[in-house]
């Protein structure tokens, strides 16, 4: 009986097979990518492909404003199966007070065990945010924290994060953000107050002006 290289590949995770036994186990001509199409590990509707609109280099733009935020590069890696985001920013927003640089940072972003999108973004003004979601009934990818508990001075802040990424007919992409923030207060009565909304365009010669934010 010839066993599914998924099951053969777990079976070898198991029962710790040699690589070169499973080698002579698969069928190369048969061979399907592991990180293709549905997810095959748990019931899920989502694919690897659910994100794949934000793969690219683009300029970042203040939605209301137009001005230029920033640069993203966001890539696949290890044969499709995990997301790297590196963020610059081009202007001081979010930099920590007195640093000598701007913000920046990078996400880590691929379907988790229960079949569900999570991200893990962390900065250079020391925050370590994961978020878990998946695509909404409109083909909007939505993540979330769950809350995140620290002591400033005696008090104890609680935050919660939604971030969002809604693809649009032109290549663009509207990317926008809420947090809930209590300090010593009840987190369940927080409102969501959004902090960021910006637009993705592909960085590409010949493409969007722009004008550099002081």
């Amino acid at each position: 009986m010839k066993l599914p290289h998924r099951l053969v590949l777990i079976l070898c995770l198991v029962f710790g097979t040699a690589a070169s036994s499973t080698a002579q186990l698969l069928d190369k001509s048969d061979f399907v990518p592991p990180c293709q199409g549905k997810v095959w590990w748990t019931e899920s509707e989502a694919t690897f492909e659910d994100f794949d609109f934000w793969i690219g280099e683009w300029q970042i733009y203040d939605r209301a404003s137009g001005v230029l935020l920033g640069f993203d590069q966001i890539e696949k890696d290890f044969e499709g199966c995990v997301i790297r985001q590196h963020w610059r920013q081009m202007n001081d927003r979010f930099a920590l007070p007195g640093a000598p640089w701007r913000y920046a940072g990078g996400g880590v972003t691929a379907l988790a065990s229960d079949g569900r999108w999570q991200q893990n973004w962390l900065d250079n003004g020391g925050l370590n945010l994961l978020l878990k979601g998946g695509l909404d009934e409109d083909g909007v990818m939505v993540l979330k924290s769950s809350w995140i508990e620290f002591t400033v001075q005696g008090q104890v802040v609680r935050q919660r994060y939604r971030w969002h990424w809604a693809p649009q007919e032109d290549g663009t992409i509207l990317n926008w953000g809420f947090i809930k923030q209590t300090v010593d207060g009840v987190p369940e009565q927080a409102p969501w107050q959004q902090y960021f909304d910006i637009v993705y365009a592909r960085n590409a010669p010949g493409g969007r002006s722009f004008e550099l934010a002081e």
